[in-house]
């Protein structure tokens, strides 16, 4: 019976230790960077970044020289889809973290500066604990784009409004 207790007192005491050295849901504000994922979209299409058109314009061109008409049609049905998802991108909810992994080091920059724990898009932020502070970086994250002065007034703009639904269906 007394070695049960001073197992038992010995596992009480290393949990009060092991306890001690965690930081508890309560003690930490872990700082959360949100933003408006339209903007990195729109930033992101409207820099140097994107390539996409100029290199699809000359598979075309070549599949045409070639009279390549399985890559003819891949390319003819593949550009509609992507402009659709860059219409959700841009006025809907839809994903961009393949846009900001082309600034990564950017972005590691930016966020050890703020220091932020973790970055997201606010459109995906279901339930947030109330003991972490959401900071707003949707603007300092797509000025890392570098976008004109135009664009940063289209996207001020484009931050104002609400996404549209089913912005997949618009189009051009």
């Amino acid at each position: 019976m007394s070695a049960s207790k001073s197992i038992f007192k010995l596992l009480v005491l290393f949990l009060f230790v092991f306890a001690a050295g965690m930081n508890s849901y309560s003690q930490t504000k872990v700082r959360v960077g949100s933003y408006d994922s339209r903007l990195i979209a729109v930033a992101y299409y409207n820099s140097k970044l994107f390539q996409l058109p100029s290199e699809v314009r000359e598979k075309m061109k070549v599949a045409q020289e070639k009279n390549d008409t399985v890559t003819i049609s891949a390319i003819s049905k593949e550009m509609p889809l992507r402009q659709r998802y860059m219409h959700e991108q841009a006025f809907g909810k839809a994903s961009v973290c393949y846009l900001i992994e082309e600034i990564k080091d950017k972005v590691a920059e930016y966020v050890k500066k703020e220091k932020l724990d973790f970055i997201v898009s606010k459109w995906e932020m279901s339930f947030i604990n109330p003991n972490y502070e959401v900071v707003d970086i949707t603007l300092s994250l797509s000025n890392l784009f570098e976008p004109s002065m135009d664009m940063k007034k289209m996207m001020t703009d484009l931050n104002s409004n609400d996404p549209i639904k089913d912005s997949f269906l618009i189009d051009d």
